[in-house]
């Protein structure tokens, strides 16, 4: 079953979260962290001027 589409409307907010299969770990080791920061960092940078990160957290438990 598939989500209903979000309303998306300028100046809007979003909380955003990824979760492995199963609840898994999404990172397997330091590598798979990195390689995430630089894909976070690459987007940041293209979606420059149209979207604002207030924050982000990337944890394990």
């Amino acid at each position: 079953m598939t989500n209903k589409k979000r309303e998306s409307y300028p100046g809007a907010s979003f909380h955003i979260t990824a979760r492995g299969n199963y609840r898994n770990d999404i990172f397997r080791d330091e590598e798979d962290f990195q390689v995430y920061c630089s894909f976070l960092e690459s987007a940041i940078e293209y979606f420059k001027g149209e979207l604002k990160i207030y924050c982000y957290c990337l944890t394990t438990f």
